[in-house]
């Protein structure tokens, strides 16, 4: 297995809910900042790194959740 993982699929399953809750937390962040009227004076660089951010944690937590699932196959497997 790849060095530097978590070795226990339920300890990668919840590094993958904690990565799903950052992303579901800058989705509502940006569908709040999109609906405010003063959206057009606002910071829109915090905008763009929300966006970015969000679309970073969203890779990671897939990637993520497919190393919990492999881990979780393979522990099936020994039993």
């Amino acid at each position: 297995m790849h060095k530097g993982w978590p070795k226990r699929w339920w300890t990668t399953a919840l590094v993958a809910v904690t990565l799903a809750g950052i992303v579901v937390y800058d989705v509502w962040w940006i569908a709040k900042f999109l609906t405010e009227p003063e959206a057009a004076s606002a910071d829109w660089w915090e905008l763009a790194g929300r966006c970015l951010g969000g679309t970073w944690f969203a890779f990671l937590g897939v990637a993520t959740a497919q190393r919990a699932t492999a881990l979780r196959r393979a522990t099936a497997k020994e039993r």
